[in-house]
């Protein structure tokens, strides 16, 4: 669904007045398209005529205006819907239930997608439970959910609930009505139960688009620093996806460095990371079903047009510094925060190159049942956390490899013997 051209056209001729603080005659301006007067009590207070304006946000958000309806409440320096990378998140939101996001630095991957989830919120704040989880209240508190306060503070119209600690929401004692940052420390891999029990609830009466339950979206903040125990969480919540709906989703968004994390088995493409091409491979399904969208730096606009069209975005200046820090243009550092994607085979510095496991990846036909075993770095000297590993050993006859460019339908050898 979206606006006809004269719709368009209303919505901004009603920004304009807004951002010029002529927020009557915008009133005006809304109230004779619906055949109506503004009084005289609400041309002489501004404030009085706010329900006029907040009618109209709503038919926006309703009938398809997202974007028009950001550019009401916030100027181009607040936030910009334009960019490539912010038409990219928000299409995304539109078209996915779970969602994965990688990308550049300053592509706007997790304010793009915070600013959609806070326009959610307003269109429904009674019925929409928003989880942002981050790897530190630090985090949280100096990055996203800085920005979604600042937004909520100095919209145009005065925005639903009340602002606190890592909370927007309409009241304290009902955390389903709002938004809340959620803490997954570092440094335990088991921090898991932290989303369990946060589940949908029933409407009084039954939303006309969103049905009979409430809405519920995570989002998860550089998602590649937080435990892997919150992934035992999202599996346990994705059952309330439904077919079809719209009233479950689940994103998270990261610079991507490490092809053996959690994240990565996620991401990975169906024609997998062995083939992966940075110059042509930006929106793809895994092999795990999650909608991926990838940022990549060098096409920002920014860059491309070596100027600067959006302030804050990534710039070709920005780029170099990347490259010249990391040590060039195909070095580790300057693929994840210049290219936004993983570090690939055959480059400088690389110990094991992730392609060469990509290839060697299967699952074996066991001859016999295999036993478990499990073995622990201790991690006795340096900063790292100690990882438990648990595998299998027994005896096996052969092994499955999967689909590939060279194999479409996988590959089974069968391992052979004197016997």
């Amino acid at each position: 669904m979206s606006l006809s051209p004269e719709e368009t056209l209303l919505a901004a001729e009603v920004s304009a007045l807004m951002h010029a603080e002529q927020t009557v005659a915008a009133a005006e301006l809304v109230a004779s398209t619906a055949g109506q007067r503004l009084t005289q009590q609400e041309r002489d207070d501004p404030a009085k005529c706010h329900h006029y304006l907040h009618f109209y946000l709503h038919n926006l958000l309703e009938t398809g205006g997202t974007v028009e309806a950001a550019q009401l409440l916030w100027s181009p320096t607040q936030f910009n819907p334009n960019p490539d990378s912010s038409r990219s998140v928000w299409k995304l939101f539109d078209e996915a239930d779970t969602g994965l996001i990688m990308g550049a630095a300053k592509m706007s991957k997790s304010f793009s997608m915070g600013v959609r989830l806070f326009l959610e919120w307003v269109r429904d704040p009674e019925y929409t439970t928003i989880r942002v989880v981050g790897p530190s209240e630090n985090h949280l508190e100096e990055n996203l959910f800085s920005h979604l306060v600042s937004l909520h503070q100095h919209a145009t119209l005065p925005m639903p609930g009340e602002v606190g600690d890592l909370f927007i929401g309409l009241n304290r004692r009902d955390q389903m009505s709002s938004i809340r940052g959620v803490i997954i420390p570092k440094g335990n891999v088991k921090k898991a139960g932290r989303l369990q029990g946060g589940h949908r609830r029933p409407r009084i009466k039954p939303h006309p688009v969103f049905g009979p339950l409430s809405r519920m979206f995570i989002f998860l903040d550089e998602v590649e620093n937080i435990p892997m125990g919150i992934w035992q969480d999202i599996d346990n919540v994705l059952s309330e996806i439904e077919k079809g709906g719209q009233g479950f989703k689940v994103f998270g968004a990261y610079n991507p460095s490490n092809m053996s994390d959690e994240v990565a088995k996620r991401a990975e493409p169906e024609f997998g990371w062995g083939d992966f091409d940075e110059e042509k491979h930006f929106r793809w399904k895994s092999i795990r079903r999650w909608d991926v969208l990838r940022l990549d730096g060098e096409r920002c606009e920014n860059v491309l047009q070596d100027k600067v069209i959006y302030p804050g975005l990534q710039t070709r200046d920005g780029l170099e510094r990347i490259a010249s820090n990391a040590g060039g243009r195909n070095a580790p550092g300057y693929l994840t925060m210049g290219r936004g994607c993983y570090p690939t085979t055959g480059i400088e510095a690389a110990i094991l190159p992730p392609g060469l496991l990509t290839k060697m990846r299967g699952e074996y036909v066991w001859f016999e049942e295999p036993k478990p075993i499990s073995s622990t770095d201790l991690a006795l000297e340096g900063g790292d956390s100690a990882v438990h590993t648990v595998g299998s050993w027994g005896l096996a006859s052969g092994i499955k490899f999967p689909p590939s460019i060279e194999f479409p339908k996988g590959k089974i050898t069968m391992f052979k013997d004197p016997h």
